[in-house]
């Protein structure tokens, strides 16, 4: 390929001047730029080789003339699929189109390997998917998001052998302090890969019980077709990885603005990015998803089946998996109790149970006889072993959230402002959300007594964490919760100081009447506080909690707890507490709150109307 004449380029680089394509929104989408604090540019590309100028990192038009000037270069003969043309696929595509290049005088690199790969991956669609949230893995609490291609090669029947995109970060097996403060501060490298769908799809939905939701997006052939040039262009670096902002939603985000860069999908995410409200905007963007598909996981599908029987059904159907092989024999031979759709039930909870208990890959002979029983019924209710319904994640509230209320501490009436950077309350709907959990970030609540001296910090929580999972016939999970953060304390009187404060600990719950209405739930809790006007400046000790937690109709919850805490080191002394709530939810993102507290001696009581947002 003979290279560009030099008055071909500077009559290209005039071209680029005039129509301001350096600022254009599609060359700063390719870029990833974004404004920085001086007025100018800066990529959020880690890796720096990805830069064709040195100055490309902070400066799009040095990138851009850069580029046109590699384009420009001649090809090594042999080594064709290594110009620049075919290693940014993406910028070709933008400058060719946006400056009408005449393939006489700057000629397109045929890009051979490229073109065979494209070729045989066929991908003419794309859908944004949701995996819901995983509490045991700090990363993954609010969930997370990844692209699915849709190939013409692979139908319906054929789905699970599409591909996936997803972005993440390379943790280097950490764990504790330095995973935490690593994944906060930008320690980590994220990068994009490619992986088999079913692939991901059996290690979110069997292996971590998360439930997947897909969003088929509105993209033609020719967008899908530059978001794979995109991906192909940006293998060559990485990004610093941000568990809070730009983590796999933030730049899945960035991906699909590249390909369509009127989306500007990001601007409303402009603090926190939890991937619920990623999948939030892309839901409200008008005419974006044209549909949805739900795939429960393999626990979700278990908890429909074994809500189906009642306790002997259930016995039975764990006795199938966990009794010894005479034992399985001699139930199988006598049957279920009931009638034929009854033991189909039965059989199909205990499979079910089976696999989730079992080690990948084996199934093992218990399985296969089971199977062979089940066999024997027929299609007996085999519907029934999926969940009745299911309400999308985009329903639910935004995550970040401001409130107003009006309450009496004591004797004395206040007015509080509360704040909350993410994501959750215990008592809040929980459409979209993990039921009985209360996962919040960044709390924090100012109040004005009156009268007073002035607005005070009432508290500043950094995190307040509660999963409350019920024991079953199955499993006997534990639930837990975990308080870190500055408050006045609940039993002191008001105009105390602040307090740090921290305190968590283990429990188990239960739901007395077999359904997720009611839960309750027991905690055994270690309990530290520190504050100057304590009499030993700190007091440590032990408490244990109960708790009711009722789902009363869909969007009004309510909840009331007891504890009794012992202080036995430090400032000595016994705290009796008494908590009540209720949330009735007036819109997806409207709510209206009143609780009931009286810790000792000090009462109060208070009303807030918050609203949901986008932070």
């Amino acid at each position: 390929m003979p290279a560009a004449a030099a008055d071909d380029l500077t009559e290209l680089a005039q071209q680029v001047d005039r129509a301001h394509l350096a600022e254009s929104r599609p060359w700063l989408a390719i870029g990833h730029y974004r404004p920085n604090w001086f007025g100018g540019y800066a990529s959020e590309f880690a890796g720096q080789k990805i830069f064709l100028s040195p100055l490309g990192a902070r400066d799009p038009r040095a990138e851009l003339l850069a580029t046109l000037r590699e384009f420009a270069r001649p090809a090594v003969p042999g080594h064709e699929d290594d110009h620049a043309q075919c290693r940014y696929p993406s910028r070709r595509r933008y400058l060719f189109a946006a400056l009408r290049i005449d393939p006489r005088r700057l000629p397109p690199q045929p890009c051979e390997k490229i073109t065979a790969w494209k070729k045989a991956f066929d991908a003419d669609g794309l859908s944004l998917v949701f995996a819901s949230a995983y509490l045991n893995n700090a990363a993954s609490m609010f969930g997370h998001t990844f692209l699915k291609f849709h190939s013409r090669t692979n139908g319906l029947d054929r789905d699970l052998l599409n591909y996936g995109v997803n972005f993440a970060a390379d943790t280097h097996d950490d764990g504790g302090a330095a995973f935490a403060l690593k994944g906060l501060f930008g320690g980590y490298g994220g990068s994009f890969s490619l992986l088999p769908y079913h692939q991901t799809l059996r290690q979110y939905a069997d292996l971590e019980g998360r439930d997947i939701w897909e969003y088929r997006l509105a993209l033609d052939r020719e967008e899908v077709d530059a978001v794979i040039d995109h991906l192909l262009e940006i293998q060559q670096t990485y990004f610093n990885y941000y568990f809070l902002d730009k983590n796999c939603s933030y730049q899945l985000l960035a991906l699909l603005e590249a390909a369509r860069p009127s989306l500007r999908l990001g601007r409303r995410l402009t603090s926190f990015v939890i991937p619920a409200d990623a999948v939030r905007v892309v839901a409200d963007a008008p005419g974006l998803v044209t549909e949805t598909i739900y795939r429960p996981a393999r626990a979700t599908r278990f908890r429909a089946a074994s809500s189906r029987l009642d306790t002997v059904q259930r016995l039975t159907a764990k006795r199938l998996v966990t009794a010894d092989d005479a034992a399985v024999e001699a139930s199988l031979a006598a049957g279920a109790p009931g009638d034929s759709a009854s033991r189909a039930r039965v059989l199909d909870a205990a499979l079910l149970y089976a696999s989730m208990k079992s080690r990948p890959g084996t199934p093992g002979q218990r399985d296969h006889r089971l199977k062979l029983a089940r066999a024997e019924l027929g299609g007996v209710a085999g519907p029934e072993t999926e969940p009745s319904s299911a309400r999308r994640p985009d329903e639910g509230h935004d995550s970040s959230l401001v409130g107003v209320g009006l309450g009496r501490r004591g004797d004395a009436d206040y007015q509080s402002v509360r704040v909350r950077g993410a994501y959750q309350d215990l008592l809040s709907r929980d459409v979209g959300f993990l039921p009985n959990t209360r996962l919040e970030i960044l709390r924090l609540e100012a109040r004005r007594y009156a009268p007073g001296p002035g607005i005070e910090l009432h508290e500043l929580s950094l995190l307040d964490l509660q999963v409350t999972t019920a024991w079953t016939v199955f499993f006997r999970p534990l639930s837990w919760l975990a308080n870190v953060g500055w408050r006045r304390l609940a039993d002191r009187p008001t105009g105390t100081d602040l307090a740090l404060s921290l305190n968590g600990g283990p429990g188990i719950a239960f739901e007395p009447f077999g359904t997720s209405s009611v839960t309750v739930a027991a905690f055994a809790l270690f309990n530290f506080d520190a504050a100057s006007d304590l009499p030993q400046g700190y007091r440590i000790g032990a408490a244990a909690q109960g708790q009711l937690l009722a789902r009363i109709r869909d969007g009004w919850h309510a909840g009331v707890g007891v504890e009794y805490r012992r202080y036995a080191l430090g400032s000595a002394v016994d705290v009796p507490d008494f908590w009540a709530g209720q949330t009735v939810a007036l819109s997806r993102n409207w709510e209206f709150r009143l609780d009931h507290r009286r810790s000792a001696d000090v009462e109060e009581n208070q009303a807030v109307v918050g609203w949901h947002f986008l932070f």
